[in-house]
């Protein structure tokens, strides 16, 4: 009797060691590097990798994705509960012509400088990985731009738990003169892993301007028009277009995509008083499927217009992105 006693008190401590060891690992945060997956060469820039480092930085609610090496801040991002990527991200793309130029859209989220003006993409980054004192999983990238000699640095902060990823952006000028660019940040957002008809955007304002679109089925380029319209929901975005709204008289600092399928929700939200201008919204439509190299989500640019960067200065510009379900409740009109 006394054995089984012992036996049963073995059993129940190991039980809980096992469950106090789960619990702690599933309340940090890991890092991990992966070089086994091919991804398509994309411009003739020396140090382009078809095997490049992809770095993983993972807890137990979201797994996000980077790949310096093709100038992706991020690649993917996954919510652990469903096994669903929240962006359009593809090792293998096929050349799309945008905006007059061609070029091969990977996804995930990038920035617009620096830039590879010749190929048409975000230039390499160099990466450095480690975890801060608070047990925070750091991954810092940075390159810097040929003609202005300005730095990005790039820090993705992601906690021992939850869903949101902190991303802080440095412009560092080295130079004793001021420096005046135009910084955009791009996020191709694609939620529940694929598009729904009722994918719909929830965006803080009260009226947007219409850009330009297929046969000017929006609407004549430059007209403002009421928020929300029919085409806030990706099922009434019938053709290629594109649209913007003010960043500093928006209700809130936030702008998320909704798939109501899945119920999942990819949620971009910037620091009131950073120097962010317009938010630009392009989608291929539903007929992207005729377009080579188009695809099924909501292109997101939060850009930074005539950004003055002082000399010997620095300018940091913080984001937050989110993924979670539910959703999202409507802006106060």
């Amino acid at each position: 009797m006394l054995d089984n006693q012992r036996k049963l008190s073995l059993v129940l401590l190991l039980v809980c060691w096992f469950g106090i060891v789960h619990v702690g690992i599933a309340r940090e945060c890991a890092i991990a590097v992966r070089d086994d997956l091919y991804f398509q060469p994309a411009t003739e820039m020396a140090g382009e990798k078809t095997f490049p480092e992809v770095v993983i930085i993972q807890n137990a609610e979201i797994a996000v994705w980077a790949v310096p090496n093709r100038g992706r801040l991020i690649f993917d991002l996954l919510r652990k509960e469903t096994g669903h990527s929240q962006l359009v991200a593809t090792r293998t793309p096929l050349p799309v012509r945008f905006r007059g130029v061609y070029t091969f859209e990977f996804g995930g989220v990038y920035s617009t400088f620096p830039w590879h003006k010749r190929d048409h993409q975000p230039l390499l980054l160099a990466m450095e990985k480690f975890k801060d004192k608070d047990e925070v999983c750091v991954l810092r990238m940075w390159t810097t731009d040929p003609e202005t000699d300005v730095m990005l640095i790039v820090e993705l902060h992601l906690p021992r738990s939850g869903s949101e990823l902190m991303v802080l952006l440095h412009l560092v000028n080295p130079r004793p003169v001021d420096r005046v660019i135009d910084f955009g940040l791009v996020v191709i957002a694609r939620p529940g892993g694929a598009m729904s008809a009722n994918t719909e955007l929830f965006i803080p304002a009260r009226s947007v301007v219409l850009g330009e679109s297929d046969g000017n089925w929006m609407g004549e380029r430059g007209r403002e028009v009421t928020w929300p319209t029919p085409w806030r929901k990706w099922g009434e975005f019938v053709k290629r277009g594109t649209f913007y709204f003010q960043v500093e008289p928006a209700i809130l600092p936030s702008v998320a995509v909704y798939n109501p399928d899945t119920d999942e929700v990819l949620r971009l939200n910037w620091r009131p008083g950073d120097p962010w201008t317009r938010c630009e919204i392009f989608s291929w439509g539903l007929n992207y499927t005729e377009v080579m190299g188009a695809y099924d989500g909501f292109r997101i640019e939060l850009k930074a217009e005539r950004l003055a960067i002082p000399g010997a200065g620095t300018r940091t510009l913080e984001i937050v992105i989110a993924a979670t379900r539910g959703r999202p409740l409507e802006w106060p009109s």
